[in-house]
Parts: structure tokens; C-alpha cells; sequence
């Protein structure tokens, strides 16, 4: 398995899972040939399907011309496990003008480590009553 930790490993597009507490990292390096990163940012937002209150926004940095996401795990050890959708823009930082470049799903799923909850998914509960 080759060494998360290093920027060479990132994801190339956005994950589709994400775990609580942990580090998360990804790159975009797709855009910045349109974007470049000297005038451009790159955000995201992600919101927890079915509220309206709960938001995470996500600042890429701009490193050796590409974007790149890294959420410390510190930072999302405080995030709510559940489906979020999320949207990607490039900014232009003349002006702060925004432009769509992405959208998706990306499930964030509760660390075993330290969570409570029952790890099991619906069906698999439902499956246990039914044969309780």
C-alpha cells in the first residue's frame, strides 16, 4: 500500500468515502492547465443530505501547480457521519467570481475506533430483529 501521507499518493478526483477522524487528502491536478493556480482557488462545500444547517467548506491549497485538499484529522473528528453532496468551484481571485467545476456524493462513515454507534448498516439491523 503506498504511503497516504505523501501528496505523490493523493486520490487524482474526489473520494466516495471518507471516515471520521481520519486525515482526508486528494488532488485535482486536471485543472489547473484552465485554472491556473497563480489567479484561481479551488473550494468545495459539502452538506449532510437532509439539513440545511450542517456545511463543511474545503479550501485547496496550491501546490507545484495543482490543487491540493488536505482536511487534518483533527478537523474532522468534529464531522457527522452521513452522506453529503458536494459541489466544487474554481474562484478568481481578481474578483471572486465562482464557476461549478464538480459535484457527487461522498458517504462519511464513524470511526470504530472511537465511535459508539453501531457500525452495522440498516439492513443488516433489520435482518437481526427480523431473525430475533
Amino acid at each position: 500500500m503506498p504511503n497516504a501521507f505523501d501528496s505523490a499518493n493523493y486520490p487524482s478526483l474526489e473520494p466516495s468515502r471518507l471516515v471520521v477522524g481520519d486525515r482526508w487528502a486528494w488532488k485535482r491536478a486536471d485543472l489547473s492547465a484552465d485554472y491556473p493556480t497563480a489567479t484561481y482557488s479551488l473550494k468545495y462545500s459539502l452538506r449532510l443530505a437532509g439539513t440545511t444547517a450542517s456545511e463543511i467548506e474545503i479550501t485547496a491549497a496550491e501546490t507545484g501547480g495543482e490543487y491540493v485538499v488536505e482536511v487534518p484529522s483533527a478537523t474532522t473528528a468534529a464531522y457527522t457521519a452521513g452522506t453529503y453532496l458536494w459541489q466544487a468551484y474554481i474562484v478568481r481571485t481578481a474578483d471572486s467570481e465562482r464557476v461549478a467545476v464538480g459535484s457527487g456524493t461522498i458517504t462519511v462513515v464513524n470511526n470504530n475506533d472511537v465511535s459508539t454507534a453501531d457500525p452495522r448498516g440498516h439492513a443488516r439491523k433489520v435482518l437481526a430483529a427480523i431473525e430475533a
